[in-house]
């Protein structure tokens, strides 16, 4: 087998054996959320393409890009975005244009996330386990070193340095410098697919939240990266059939104050599992309080005191948090929906179908566009408006 079609590939390995809880969350008034939804829905109208570009020169047929880009601040004050692409480079745009400003040749190609560090260099890693810190104003790599495998979820920062999460499960703390300051060997196990958690950084307790593929949810000392407490949620991670295979693949998500029928909790964790469950863990001490039937390819997104979620079936839900109650809950497509972000007090909802859903705060739709191929990542907030990548190479800016 190929490089490509290795990597391309599921990773199916064998996890243990734990017990699991399973218990009633809050509960989903489905009428009444839909008919909240559906009244007074305002003029249907298109978001608007400002500009785009193909980014990869993706042949018909060709490796689908993955990558997540960044909106990042180069030295003159002005806005660009950085994006690895399957050529093989990475690439600075202008925000305002679309126009490339550098294109930055790496070893292979980027499927991963891009971050901008406080010292203004730019982290992306490669197919092979390659990690790049990049200057964008010159169109330079400052610096590189090797991973123990590749990474495919986003760079997280934490401080001056950053964290990220390669996917034989390890977790790595590193310099703006790009000097390892610490790891954590999670071992390699359960199934990985190409879109995989990142680490959270929990500033309160100074820690390190993460679910690993084999279902395990840690938490880490920030510090030094020494184990707090582990916790197993998948008794297997095999499957007969890709259907019933159970992987994370959203990010963890920290909720303070999360109601759920008659109890709450002070510091929640909710790990969702892309065809599984989501669960609702103790933040402070890991242990499972309830859980729910719901498939997340998009990682929950908390809006003050609305926690909202874009299932596998099409649908986007609000969740009061202080309550418990679900606000309104809308179905918007036939796909599985992948990211949900909000811009301008509307919420921008992907799905794998290549549509772009804009909705008002309340859950009414305002508009879609379709664009070719599917939509992998969230949407990238930005002052202009949302930039969305596609799996056929196309990155867009749309308002």
């Amino acid at each position: 087998m190929g490089k490509r079609a290795l990597i391309a590939s599921l990773l199916l390995l064998l996890s243990g054996c734990g017990t699991i809880h399973h218990l009633l969350p809050w509960h989903d008034d489905a009428d009444t959320a839909e008919q909240a939804a559906e009244q007074a829905t305002p003029r249907l109208t298109p978001p608007e393409i400002v500009w785009r570009r193909n980014l990869d020169y993706l042949p018909l047929g060709g490796v689908h890009a993955f990558s997540q880009p960044a909106v990042i601040k180069l030295r003159n004050g002005h806005l660009a975005v950085a994006a690895g692409g399957e050529d093989r480079f990475v690439h600075i745009l202008d925000l305002a244009t679309g126009s490339e400003l550098h294109r930055i040749a790496v070893d292979e190609a980027v499927e991963s996330g891009t971050l901008q560090l406080a010292n203004g260099l730019v982290v992306v890693g490669d197919i092979t386990g390659n990690l790049y810190g990049i200057d964008p104003d010159n169109g330079v790599i400052g610096w590189r070193m090797r991973l123990s495998t590749l990474l495919l979820g986003r760079p997280v920062p934490i401080g001056n340095d950053f964290l990220l999460q390669t996917m034989d499960n390890r977790i790595y703390r590193i310099s703006a410098n790009g000097h390892k300051i610490w790891s954590f060997d999670g071992y390699p196990g359960g199934i990985s697919m190409h879109a995989t958690p990142s680490p959270l950084v929990d500033s309160d307790h100074h820690r390190v939240l993460t679910v690993l593929s084999t279902g395990d949810v840690l938490a880490l000392n920030a510090d030094n990266g020494d184990l707090l407490w582990r916790k197993q949620l998948l008794l297997n991670a095999d499957a007969a059939v890709l259907s019933e295979m159970k992987a994370p693949v959203a990010d963890v998500v920290r909720v303070p104050d999360l109601h759920y029928g008659v109890d709450h909790l002070a510091s929640a964790l909710l790990v969702p599992f892309y065809q599984g469950d989501l669960r609702l863990l103790d933040a402070d001490r890991g242990e499972q309080r309830a859980s729910r039937t719901l498939s997340l390819r998009a990682s929950p997104l908390l809006v003050d005191h609305t926690l909202l979620l874009a299932d596998s079936s099409g649908t986007l839900r609000a969740i009061d948090t202080a309550s418990g109650d679900t606000r309104w809950k809308v179905a918007l497509s036939d796909h599985e929906l992948t990211g949900v972000t909000r811009w301008q007090r509307q919420l921008w909802v992907g799905d794998n179908g290549g549509h772009l859903y804009r909705l008002t705060s309340s859950g009414h739709r305002l508009g879609a566009v379709t664009l070719p191929g599917s939509i992998n990542r969230a949407p990238i907030p930005t002052p202009s408006g949302v930039i969305v990548r596609t799996s056929r190479g196309g990155i867009y800016l749309i308002h």
